[in-house]
Protein backbone atom coordinates (compact mmCIF):
# COMPACT_ATOMS: atom_id res chain seq x y z
CA UNK A 1 0.00 0.00 0.00
CA UNK A 2 1.43 3.38 -1.01
CA UNK A 3 0.61 6.82 0.37
CA UNK A 4 0.51 8.40 -3.05
CA UNK A 5 -1.35 7.59 -6.25
CA UNK A 6 1.22 6.18 -8.73
CA UNK A 7 -0.90 7.46 -11.63
CA UNK A 8 -1.29 11.00 -10.30
CA UNK A 9 1.37 12.36 -12.66
CA UNK A 10 0.09 10.55 -15.74
CA UNK A 11 -1.56 13.04 -18.06
CA UNK A 12 -4.92 12.47 -19.70
CA UNK A 13 -4.95 11.31 -23.26
CA UNK A 14 -6.16 13.95 -25.72
CA UNK A 15 -8.42 11.97 -28.02
CA UNK A 16 -8.33 14.58 -30.76
CA UNK A 17 -4.54 14.30 -30.99
CA UNK A 18 -3.55 10.93 -29.58
CA UNK A 19 -5.19 8.59 -32.06
CA UNK A 20 -4.03 5.00 -31.81
CA UNK A 21 -4.62 4.25 -35.48
CA UNK A 22 -5.31 6.82 -38.13
CA UNK A 23 -7.89 5.71 -40.65
CA UNK A 24 -9.64 7.27 -43.61
CA UNK A 25 -12.84 6.33 -45.40
CA UNK A 26 -12.77 4.72 -48.82
CA UNK A 27 -13.75 6.94 -51.72
CA UNK A 28 -16.71 5.78 -53.81
CA UNK A 29 -14.42 4.62 -56.62
CA UNK A 30 -12.15 2.79 -54.19
CA UNK A 31 -15.07 1.02 -52.56
CA UNK A 32 -16.46 -0.10 -55.91
CA UNK A 33 -13.04 -1.31 -57.00
CA UNK A 34 -12.56 -3.27 -53.77
CA UNK A 35 -15.96 -4.96 -54.12
CA UNK A 36 -15.19 -5.78 -57.75
CA UNK A 37 -11.87 -7.58 -57.17
CA UNK A 38 -12.61 -9.28 -53.82
CA UNK A 39 -13.60 -12.95 -53.72
CA UNK A 40 -17.29 -13.48 -52.98
CA UNK A 41 -16.76 -14.41 -49.34
CA UNK A 42 -14.82 -11.25 -48.49
CA UNK A 43 -16.92 -9.11 -50.83
CA UNK A 44 -19.93 -9.93 -48.68
CA UNK A 45 -18.07 -8.88 -45.54
CA UNK A 46 -16.98 -5.58 -47.10
CA UNK A 47 -20.45 -4.76 -48.43
CA UNK A 48 -22.25 -5.45 -45.15
CA UNK A 49 -19.70 -3.41 -43.17
CA UNK A 50 -19.89 -0.49 -45.62
CA UNK A 51 -23.69 -0.37 -45.33
CA UNK A 52 -24.03 -0.97 -41.57
CA UNK A 53 -20.81 0.16 -39.89
CA UNK A 54 -20.57 -3.18 -38.10
CA UNK A 55 -17.25 -3.86 -36.42
CA UNK A 56 -15.27 -6.98 -37.29
CA UNK A 57 -16.35 -8.99 -34.22
CA UNK A 58 -19.96 -7.79 -34.49
CA UNK A 59 -20.14 -8.92 -38.10
CA UNK A 60 -18.45 -12.23 -37.30
CA UNK A 61 -21.07 -12.96 -34.64
CA UNK A 62 -24.04 -12.01 -36.83
CA UNK A 63 -26.44 -14.92 -37.39
CA UNK A 64 -29.41 -15.21 -39.72
CA UNK A 65 -31.76 -15.10 -36.74
CA UNK A 66 -30.58 -11.49 -36.26
CA UNK A 67 -31.50 -10.49 -39.82
CA UNK A 68 -35.16 -9.62 -40.42
CA UNK A 69 -35.70 -9.17 -44.14
CA UNK A 70 -39.39 -10.05 -44.30
CA UNK A 71 -40.54 -7.09 -42.22
CA UNK A 72 -42.10 -4.05 -43.86
CA UNK A 73 -38.96 -2.24 -42.72
CA UNK A 74 -36.03 -4.71 -42.87
CA UNK A 75 -33.64 -4.49 -39.94
CA UNK A 76 -30.83 -6.24 -38.08
CA UNK A 77 -31.29 -7.00 -34.39
CA UNK A 78 -27.90 -6.90 -32.70
CA UNK A 79 -27.75 -8.97 -29.53
CA UNK A 80 -26.22 -7.34 -26.44
CA UNK A 81 -23.59 -10.06 -26.10
CA UNK A 82 -22.24 -9.29 -29.58
CA UNK A 83 -21.90 -5.48 -29.43
CA UNK A 84 -18.99 -3.41 -28.15
CA UNK A 85 -21.10 -1.53 -25.60
CA UNK A 86 -22.99 -4.72 -24.63
CA UNK A 87 -26.33 -3.18 -25.57
CA UNK A 88 -28.96 -4.59 -27.91
CA UNK A 89 -29.34 -2.40 -30.99
CA UNK A 90 -31.48 -2.15 -34.12
CA UNK A 91 -29.84 -1.43 -37.48
CA UNK A 92 -31.71 -0.23 -40.54
CA UNK A 93 -30.89 -2.12 -43.75
CA UNK A 94 -30.28 -0.25 -47.00
CA UNK A 95 -32.42 -1.60 -49.89
CA UNK A 96 -29.35 -2.66 -51.88
CA UNK A 97 -27.99 -4.54 -48.87
CA UNK A 98 -31.41 -6.13 -48.27
CA UNK A 99 -31.33 -7.54 -51.81
CA UNK A 100 -27.80 -8.85 -51.29
CA UNK A 101 -28.68 -10.46 -47.96
CA UNK A 102 -31.73 -12.12 -49.51
CA UNK A 103 -29.49 -13.70 -52.16
CA UNK A 104 -27.00 -14.80 -49.53
CA UNK A 105 -29.67 -16.34 -47.32
CA UNK A 106 -31.37 -18.22 -50.13
CA UNK A 107 -33.32 -21.16 -48.75
CA UNK A 108 -32.57 -23.52 -45.92
CA UNK A 109 -30.31 -21.30 -43.79
CA UNK A 110 -30.79 -22.02 -40.09
CA UNK A 111 -31.44 -19.05 -37.76
CA UNK A 112 -28.31 -19.91 -35.77
CA UNK A 113 -26.05 -20.06 -38.81
CA UNK A 114 -23.52 -17.26 -39.21
CA UNK A 115 -24.20 -14.77 -41.99
CA UNK A 116 -20.54 -14.54 -43.07
CA UNK A 117 -17.25 -16.22 -42.30
CA UNK A 118 -14.94 -13.47 -41.14
CA UNK A 119 -11.25 -13.65 -42.02
CA UNK A 120 -9.00 -13.55 -38.99
CA UNK A 121 -6.04 -11.54 -40.30
CA UNK A 122 -5.52 -8.46 -42.45
CA UNK A 123 -3.41 -10.18 -45.12
CA UNK A 124 -6.39 -11.25 -47.28
CA UNK A 125 -7.77 -7.71 -47.26
CA UNK A 126 -4.35 -6.27 -48.04
CA UNK A 127 -4.21 -8.54 -51.08
CA UNK A 128 -7.63 -7.30 -52.19
CA UNK A 129 -6.51 -3.70 -51.72
CA UNK A 130 -3.42 -4.34 -53.83
CA UNK A 131 -5.52 -5.86 -56.63
CA UNK A 132 -7.83 -2.83 -56.51
CA UNK A 133 -4.88 -0.44 -56.67
CA UNK A 134 -5.64 1.06 -53.24
CA UNK A 135 -2.67 1.83 -50.97
CA UNK A 136 -3.12 0.40 -47.48
CA UNK A 137 -1.59 3.57 -46.01
CA UNK A 138 -1.41 7.05 -47.52
CA UNK A 139 1.23 9.77 -47.14
CA UNK A 140 -0.44 11.00 -43.95
CA UNK A 141 -0.19 7.58 -42.34
CA UNK A 142 -3.93 6.92 -42.59
CA UNK A 143 -4.95 3.33 -43.22
CA UNK A 144 -7.84 1.65 -44.97
CA UNK A 145 -8.23 -1.52 -42.90
CA UNK A 146 -11.50 -3.29 -42.13
CA UNK A 147 -12.51 -0.71 -39.51
CA UNK A 148 -12.11 1.96 -42.20
CA UNK A 149 -15.33 0.56 -43.69
CA UNK A 150 -17.09 1.84 -40.57
CA UNK A 151 -15.60 5.28 -41.25
CA UNK A 152 -16.78 4.90 -44.85
CA UNK A 153 -20.35 4.20 -43.71
CA UNK A 154 -20.31 7.39 -41.67
CA UNK A 155 -18.76 9.46 -44.47
CA UNK A 156 -21.32 8.20 -46.99
CA UNK A 157 -24.16 9.15 -44.65
CA UNK A 158 -22.74 12.66 -44.34
CA UNK A 159 -22.41 12.95 -48.13
CA UNK A 160 -25.98 11.71 -48.58
CA UNK A 161 -27.34 14.37 -46.21
CA UNK A 162 -28.34 12.07 -43.35
CA UNK A 163 -29.02 14.27 -40.28
CA UNK A 164 -26.40 13.90 -37.57
CA UNK A 165 -28.96 12.69 -35.00
CA UNK A 166 -29.82 9.72 -37.21
CA UNK A 167 -26.21 9.10 -38.24
CA UNK A 168 -25.22 8.98 -34.58
CA UNK A 169 -27.85 6.31 -33.98
CA UNK A 170 -26.82 4.34 -37.04
CA UNK A 171 -23.19 4.45 -35.87
CA UNK A 172 -24.32 3.62 -32.32
CA UNK A 173 -22.19 6.37 -30.84
CA UNK A 174 -22.82 7.66 -27.32
CA UNK A 175 -21.71 11.17 -28.30
CA UNK A 176 -22.37 13.18 -31.45
CA UNK A 177 -18.75 14.33 -31.36
CA UNK A 178 -17.60 10.83 -32.29
CA UNK A 179 -19.87 10.82 -35.33
CA UNK A 180 -19.24 14.36 -36.52
CA UNK A 181 -15.52 14.67 -35.83
CA UNK A 182 -13.53 11.54 -35.04
CA UNK A 183 -15.29 9.32 -37.57
CA UNK A 184 -15.67 11.95 -40.28
CA UNK A 185 -12.79 12.86 -42.52
CA UNK A 186 -14.06 15.23 -45.22
CA UNK A 187 -12.46 14.45 -48.55
CA UNK A 188 -10.73 17.24 -50.44
CA UNK A 189 -12.89 16.43 -53.48
CA UNK A 190 -16.09 17.21 -51.57
CA UNK A 191 -14.62 20.42 -50.17
CA UNK A 192 -13.49 21.39 -53.68
CA UNK A 193 -17.03 20.94 -55.00
CA UNK A 194 -18.40 23.08 -52.18
CA UNK A 195 -15.90 25.85 -52.89
CA UNK A 196 -16.64 25.63 -56.63
CA UNK A 197 -20.32 26.35 -55.88
CA UNK A 198 -19.44 29.89 -54.75
CA UNK A 199 -20.68 32.29 -57.47
CA UNK A 200 -18.17 33.85 -59.83
CA UNK A 201 -17.27 37.51 -59.48
CA UNK A 202 -16.59 37.98 -63.20
CA UNK A 203 -18.08 36.44 -66.35
CA UNK A 204 -16.17 33.56 -67.90
CA UNK A 205 -14.26 33.93 -71.17
CA UNK A 206 -17.13 32.46 -73.20
CA UNK A 207 -19.56 35.00 -71.69
CA UNK A 208 -21.48 32.46 -69.61
CA UNK A 209 -23.85 34.16 -67.17
CA UNK A 210 -22.60 34.71 -63.69
CA UNK A 211 -24.18 32.14 -61.40
CA UNK A 212 -25.92 32.98 -58.17
CA UNK A 213 -26.83 30.95 -55.15
CA UNK A 214 -30.50 30.19 -54.60
CA UNK A 215 -31.86 28.63 -51.45
CA UNK A 216 -34.67 26.09 -51.39
CA UNK A 217 -36.26 23.59 -49.05
CA UNK A 218 -35.62 19.90 -49.64
CA UNK A 219 -38.90 17.99 -49.70
CA UNK A 220 -37.44 14.71 -48.58
CA UNK A 221 -35.79 15.84 -45.36
CA UNK A 222 -37.01 19.37 -44.81
CA UNK A 223 -33.43 20.58 -45.01
CA UNK A 224 -32.56 24.07 -46.22
CA UNK A 225 -29.75 23.82 -48.73
CA UNK A 226 -28.19 26.01 -51.39
CA UNK A 227 -27.69 25.30 -55.06
CA UNK A 228 -26.39 27.37 -57.97
CA UNK A 229 -28.89 28.93 -60.37
CA UNK A 230 -28.22 31.10 -63.39
CA UNK A 231 -29.66 34.53 -64.08
CA UNK A 232 -33.20 34.46 -65.34
CA UNK A 233 -33.99 31.04 -63.86
CA UNK A 234 -36.94 30.67 -61.54
CA UNK A 235 -36.22 28.38 -58.61
CA UNK A 236 -39.25 26.36 -57.55
CA UNK A 237 -39.61 26.21 -53.79
CA UNK A 238 -41.39 23.30 -52.15
CA UNK A 239 -42.75 23.16 -48.65
CA UNK A 240 -40.69 20.89 -46.39
CA UNK A 241 -42.27 17.72 -45.06
CA UNK A 242 -42.57 17.84 -41.30
CA UNK A 243 -41.46 14.83 -39.27
CA UNK A 244 -44.00 12.38 -37.95
CA UNK A 245 -43.78 10.92 -34.49
CA UNK A 246 -40.51 12.62 -33.60
CA UNK A 247 -39.95 14.24 -30.24
CA UNK A 248 -38.98 17.86 -29.71
CA UNK A 249 -35.57 16.74 -28.42
CA UNK A 250 -34.95 14.71 -31.54
CA UNK A 251 -36.04 17.64 -33.65
CA UNK A 252 -33.07 19.58 -32.29
CA UNK A 253 -31.01 17.78 -34.87
CA UNK A 254 -28.24 18.86 -37.13
CA UNK A 255 -28.22 19.49 -40.83
CA UNK A 256 -25.41 18.56 -43.19
CA UNK A 257 -23.41 21.50 -44.38
CA UNK A 258 -20.24 22.19 -46.29
CA UNK A 259 -19.03 24.34 -43.38
CA UNK A 260 -16.18 22.78 -41.49
CA UNK A 261 -15.06 23.94 -38.09
CA UNK A 262 -11.59 23.04 -36.88
CA UNK A 263 -11.07 21.18 -40.13
CA UNK A 264 -13.18 18.26 -39.01
CA UNK A 265 -16.85 17.87 -39.70
CA UNK A 266 -19.22 18.59 -42.53
CA UNK A 267 -22.12 18.89 -40.07
CA UNK A 268 -23.26 21.99 -38.18
CA UNK A 269 -26.01 22.32 -35.62
CA UNK A 270 -29.37 23.95 -36.18
CA UNK A 271 -32.17 24.43 -33.67
CA UNK A 272 -35.17 24.40 -35.99
CA UNK A 273 -34.71 21.29 -38.14
CA UNK A 274 -37.55 18.78 -38.20
CA UNK A 275 -36.83 15.47 -39.92
CA UNK A 276 -38.87 12.42 -40.76
CA UNK A 277 -38.73 9.73 -38.10
CA UNK A 278 -37.55 6.28 -39.17
CA UNK A 279 -39.91 3.45 -38.05
CA UNK A 280 -37.04 1.67 -36.32
CA UNK A 281 -36.38 4.63 -34.06
CA UNK A 282 -39.96 5.34 -33.00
Amino acid sequence: MTDTNPLSRVGKVKETRDIRRKRRPFTENELRSLLKVAPERRRQCYLIAAYTGLRRNELGNLIWGDVHLDNETPFIQLRAETTKNEKAELLAIHPELADELAKMRGAGKAPGERVVRMFAKMEPMKNDLKKAGIPFEDEQGRRVDFHALRHTFNARMASAGVPLAFAQRAMRHSEAHLTSVQYLDPQIQAISQAVAAIPRLFPTADNDPVSHIGSHDSVSEGLSVSQPVTEGEQLEVSEPVQGEGISHAEAQSVAPSHNSQNGSSGWIRTNDLVVNSHPLYR
